[in-house]
C-alpha cells in the first residue's frame, strides 16, 4: 500500500487558471522524492493540496490519498503531526522569539505533556545540532540556523512525510549542503519519506530515489534519476552539471551523477595536453560610479557589527556580484548602497555628475507587492516615472513580454509561484529604467530557462551602460552573469576577482564545473567550457 496515492489530481485557480492537469503517481513509505519544473508548472501548488491546511483556493478534480485514506478524511491532529511543511522563506514560518519555544511550540498546541515535549525537544535539539544555540533569539539566527530550525521543529512532531518547497533557496552553498544531508539522514536512519521541490538540482540529485517532472501543470516524467539522465529532453528539466557534459557526447557508459563519477569518466575518456583555455575577460577598470569607505554598520548601538571597515568601488557599467555566508552582511551592503539605511561610521559616495537613479530588488519581492492583480502591480509604478501614457504603455509592454508575465495578468500577486513573484518583482523595479540595479538574490526561485533569459537581460542592461550590483547564493548564475565578483566575510570584502579566477580558486564558493574538471584543465567554470576543452583535447 502505497503511503501517498495522488490519482488524476486536476486543479484550476478561482480565476479559471489551470495549474495542474490530470497528475497521478504514487509515493512509497521511506523514499525520497524530488519534484521539479519550469517556474509555474505546478510543483507548489501540487505540493499544498498535500498539506490541506495550505491549500490554494480554488477547484480541485482526483483524489490524494494518504494511508489509504482521503485527506479531507484526517483529523485536524492527524495533519499537522504526521505530514510536515517547510517553506522557502525561513523566517516565514518561525513564530517564536527563542529557539527554544520554537522547538517545543508544534507539541504545546498539540497538547503533548511537558515530560515528553522535554524529551522530544532535547533528543532533536542533540540529532540537528542546535544545543550551542538552543537558548538564543530566533532573530539572531543566521538562515541557514533558521532553516535547520524550522526543519527540526516540524520533525519534533514525527511527521510521516515531509513536504519542503525549495528550502535551500536562500541558504549558502556550505549551509545548503548541510541542509540537505540532514534530509538524507532523516531519511536514511528513520525511513523518513521525503518530497522536496527544487530547480537547483547541484546537491540534490544524487540524494533522491526518483524525479518526478512537472510541465505546464502535466507529470511528464517519473523516473530514478540515473534513468531520466539517458531519457531524451524532458521539457522543465535542468540537469546537473555532471549529467549535462556527459549528454553532450555519444558514449554510451553509464552517465556520471555525482562530481567523482564525473572527475573519474572525463579522465578516462579525454586527454589533458591542453589544460588551460584562452580566456577573454575584459581587464579594463572603469571609473568608479559609487565609493564605499570605511563602512561600520550594526543594526542595534549595543549589537555586533554586520559590517566593519569595508572599502568597495563600484564600477559604472559593470555587473559585479557578491556572494559569501549567510549573515555575512551582502543583504545590510545592498540597502546602504540603496540609501535604506546608514552606516554609523564610513561614508558613500556617488561620483558622477547627479547621483544615479536607482532601483532596489529585495530577498523578499512580496515587500514590493500593493495591488491585487499583476497588472495593477506594474501600473502602480506609473504615477512615480516622468512618462506620457503612451511612452508608459509601451514600456509596461515590452517588460510584461520580456518576463512571459502575459498569462497572469490576472491573477493576485501572493497566488503566484515563488519564481512568478519574482519575475514580477524584476519586471516592477525596471519600468524605472535605473542607473543602477540592486539585486538581492534574483535568480532565485527561477527554473534554468529563464535564468537563461534573465542573464540576458541583465547583459543588455550592461550593453546600455546600466550599472548593477548582485547579492546572490546561486555560484552557478553569480559565475555565468558576472565581470566581477567580490566575497564578503566577517562584515568586510576579503576577495575579488574577475569570475575565472575568483572561482577556480575557491574550494566550496565554486562551480560544479570547475570541481569535476580541475584536476585535468585549468579555471573552467561552466559545463559549456568543459565541454569546449574535452572536444578540443580529443577522446582517447
Amino acid at each position: 500500500m502505497a503511503l501517498l496515492d495522488v490519482k488524476n489530481v486536476s486543479f484550476t485557480f478561482a480565476n479559471q487558471v489551470k495549474a495542474l492537469k490530470d497528475v497521478s503517481f504514487q509515493i512509497e513509505e521511506g523514499e525520497f522524492v524530488l519534484l521539479t519544473g519550469s517556474t509555474g508548472s505546478g510543483k507548489t501548488t501540487l505540493l499544498r493540496l498535500i498539506k490541506q491546511e495550505l491549500a490554494p483556493y480554488g477547484k480541485m478534480t482526483g483524489t490524494i490519498t494518504y494511508q489509504n485514506r482521503d485527506l479531507l478524511s484526517l483529523s485536524p491532529r492527524e495533519r499537522a503531526s504526521e505530514i510536515g511543511y517547510v517553506f522557502q522563506n525561513a523566517e516565514s514560518q518561525i513564530v517564536s522569539d527563542f529557539v527554544y519555544q520554537e522547538l517545543a511550540f508544534g507539541l504545546e498546541n498539540l497538547g503533548y505533556s511537558s515530560d515528553v515535549i522535554r524529551l522530544r525537544v532535547g533528543e532533536m535539539a542533540s540529532f540537528f545540532g542546535i544545543n550551542s544555540w538552543f537558548r538564543h533569539r530566533t532573530a539572531e539566527l543566521s538562515g541557514g540556523q533558521k532553516q535547520m530550525l524550522n526543519l527540526a521543529s516540524i520533525m519534533v512532531m514525527e511527521p510521516k512525510i515531509l513536504l519542503l518547497d525549495e528550502p535551500t533557496s536562500q541558504l549558502d552553498p556550505i549551509a545548503t549542503t548541510d541542509f540537505l544531508q540532514t534530509l538524507k539522514r532523516l531519511n536514511s536512519e528513520l525511513g523518513l519519506t521525503i518530497i522536496i521541490v527544487e530547480h537547483h538540482l547541484e546537491e540534490v540529485w544524487t540524494l533522491v530515489d526518483r524525479v518526478l517532472v512537472l510541465d505546464q501543470g502535466e507529470l511528464v516524467a517519473d523516473n530514478p534519476p540515473r534513468i531520466i539522465s539517458k531519457q531524451t529532453t524532458i521539457p522543465g528539466l535542468a540537469f546537473p552539471s555532471p549529467v549535462k557534459i556527459y549528454r553532450e557526447f555519444s558514449f554510451t557508459d553509464e552517465c556520471p551523477q555525482t562530481i567523482n563519477e564525473a572527475k573519474k569518466w572525463l579522465s578516462h575518456h579525454f586527454h589533458n595536453h591542453v589544460k588551460k583555455m584562452t580566456l577573454n575577460e575584459n581587464c579594463e577598470e572603469k571609473p568608479a560610479l559609487v565609493n564605499l569607505e570605511n563602512i561600520w554598520f550594526r543594526y542595534e548601538k549595543k549589537a555586533n557589527d554586520i559590517l566593519r571597515n569595508l572599502h568597495l568601488d563600484v564600477r559604472k557599467g559593470e555587473i559585479l556580484t557578491i556572494v559569501g555566508g549567510n549573515g555575512s552582511g551582502k543583504s545590510t551592503l545592498l540597502k546602504i548602497l540603496a540609501g535604506l539605511i546608514k552606516p554609523y561610521l564610513g561614508k558613500v559616495r556617488f561620483l558622477g555628475k547627479t547621483p544615479p537613479s536607482i532601483s532596489f530588488l529585495p530577498q523578499n519581492p512580496q515587500i514590493l507587492f500593493v495591488a491585487d492583480t499583476v497588472m495593477a502591480e506594474l501600473k502602480d509604478m506609473e504615477p512615480y516615472l516622468a512618462l506620457s501614457k503612451a511612452d508608459f504603455s509601451l514600456r509596461l509592454q515590452q517588460n510584461i513580454a520580456l518576463f512571459s508575465l502575459q498569462n497572469i495578468l490576472d491573477q493576485h500577486p501572493y497566488d503566484l509561484s515563488g519564481g512568478e513573484q519574482q519575475k514580477l518583482a524584476l519586471a516592477k523595479i525596471l519600468l524605472k529604467n535605473p542607473d543602477l540595479l540592486l539585486l538581492d538574490e534574483p535568480s532565485k526561485s527561477l527554473d534554468a530557462s529563464f535564468k537563461k533569459n534573465l542573464m540576458n537581460i541583465l547583459n543588455d542592461l550592461h550593453q546600455s551602460g546600466k550599472t548593477i550590483v548582485i547579492v546572490s547564493h546561486d555560484i552557478e548564475f553569480a559565475a555565468r552573469v558576472s565581470h566581477r565578483n567580490a566575497m564578503l566575510f566577517d562584515g568586510t570584502i576579503v576577495a575579488d576577482g574577475h569570475p575565472h579566477s575568483f572561482f577556480s580558486g575557491n574550494t566550496f564558493y565554486t562551480t560544479n564545473a570547475n570541481r569535476l574538471s580541475r584536476h585535468m584543465y585549468e579555471s573552467l567554470i561552466t559545463e559549456e567550457e568543459v565541454i569546449m576543452m574535452a572536444q578540443l583535447n580529443g577522446a582517447k
